[in-house]
């Protein structure tokens, strides 16, 4: 993955796709309008219980369908995280990212913000017939801490240790300081040039210098698409899921793939906390 800093590539690689940015909130405003059919990939969620199943980590990722199933809420294209959980759309939601079910599961939401590695991973896969290169250009929201924190504080209840050093290549944290940006609205993006092929690994972040040895992956790609724009994915930061644009054979094989809990949406469909009125109690 090569950081673009030139304000005429910027240009020439964002500049179709930002022309059919859609209104704030809705399908189109976070990954594009004019796409044939859309579909909402749905992030899975981390358990953590007493469990044979569990890994080592004492972790195992579970759908919103599993979640929904604890708690009774309804699943559909438009559903809502506080209501997968029970909640009731005024309630406060300030601790919805770690949650005690009363079933005895413990949940945690670990990607706001970040397709999973090895979603994204099992995506490229069915991203690339669907479009004339392997050539894509990633946008990564130039806000992200991480990308500009050269120290991490670690808290802990244990003994203290030093601040463990942030290494990430030097020119993904000039460009997200001081770098010229995509003007995507309300989001400014640090683009990068990359492959398919490369966002396929699940390490891709580490080899690129994104990622700093040994700290979790992320954040990862906002945005991608190739240069025929045949489709668009996008990751908005406050969402914990991620939209695709694109032909409806694209988005049919998303939809058929049991790797991913999809749903079918809509260019103009609002994407808010409040857009889950099947849930509303």
């Amino acid at each position: 993955m090569r950081v673009i800093t030139d304000n005429d590539e910027i240009g020439r690689r964002g500049g179709a796709l930002l022309a059919r940015a859609g209104d704030f909130a809705t399908v189109g405003g976070v990954v594009g309008t004019g796409f044939d059919a859309y579909a909402r990939i749905l992030h899975p969620v981390s358990r953590y219980a007493d469990d044979d199943r569990l890994g080592e980590d004492g972790r195992v990722e579970v759908s919103w369908a599993e979640v929904a199933a604890v708690t009774g809420a309804t699943m559909h294209p438009q559903v809502q995280w506080w209501a997968v959980l029970g909640r009731r759309l005024g309630d406060d939601h300030g601790d919805s990212y770690s949650v005690n079910l009363p079933n005895g599961w413990h949940l945690n939401v670990e990607y706001e913000g970040d397709l999973p590695p090895a979603l994204l991973s099992a995506l490229t896969g069915v991203l690339r017939p669907f479009t004339t290169t392997a050539d894509v250009t990633v946008a990564i929201w130039a806000g992200w801490g991480e990308l500009r924190t050269e120290v991490s504080l670690i808290m802990s209840t244990g003994p203290s240790t030093p601040p463990v050093k942030r290494e990430i290549d030097p020119a993904v944290a000039e460009a997200a300081e001081r770098g010229s940006h995509f003007a995507w609205p309300a989001r400014e993006m640090i683009l990068f040039d990359a492959t398919l092929g490369e966002l396929a690994d699940p390490d891709y972040g580490y080899r690129a210098g994104l990622w700093p040895r040994g700290f979790r992956p992320g954040p990862g790609p906002n945005m991608i698409w190739p240069s025929d724009l045949s489709w668009a994915v996008a990751t908005e930061i406050d969402f914990n899921w991620t939209l695709v644009g694109g032909t409806r054979a694209l988005i049919d094989t998303i939809l058929a793939d049991d790797r991913f809990e999809s749903f079918e949406v809509h260019e103009g469909d609002e994407m808010t906390w409040e857009s889950d009125t099947v849930n509303q109690r």
